[in-house]
């Protein structure tokens, strides 16, 4: 975070801010500070570097109220950060219901067609069973004829 060419000095402890010292620069009054000169852990300026959300305030700025609203901007990336956020947890879950839907539907589609085919063949065994009674009683009836020559 440190600048790349002008020379700024720490206003904390007075010495050149440089590419070899970790720096950081404050949002408002954009002066540069040596990470040690400030209360910044190394933790937080790391969370900086790679979240350009979080913004260094320094303490000389927090102390005085100046027109700097990075506070309130702040606050209002972080409303529109956490809105498309539920708005986009809210499309996933719209469509996993929907494809969860989608599955159910075919899934009973698929038991009613299996059901249907098998009441169709126990439909057909059953008739098929009524006709083998039927014939069987007509060959039990049947008077044998005497033929005699």
């Amino acid at each position: 975070m440190a600048p790349h060419m002008e020379i700024y000095k720490c206003p904390v402890c007075d010495n050149n801010v440089t590419k070899s010292h970790r720096s950081i620069g404050c949002a408002c009054c954009n002066k540069y500070f040596h990470i040690k000169c400030t209360k910044v852990s190394l933790e937080q300026f790391n969370l900086m570097l790679k979240n350009k959300v979080f913004k260094y305030i320094c303490d000389n700025c927090l102390a005085t109220p100046k027109v700097c609203n990075i506070q309130e901007e702040l606050k209002n990336g972080f409303s529109a950060l956490k809105a498309s956020l539920e708005k986009e947890l809210e499309m996933k879950i719209q469509e996993s219901q929907r494809m969860m839907n989608e599955k159910i539907e075919s899934g009973i589609k698929l038991i009613e067609e299996k059901f249907n085919t098998l009441a169709n063949a126990q439909s057909q065994d059953t008739n098929n069973a009524e006709l083998l009674k039927t014939e069987i009683k007509n060959c039990l009836d049947v008077k044998p004829w005497i033929i005699i020559l």
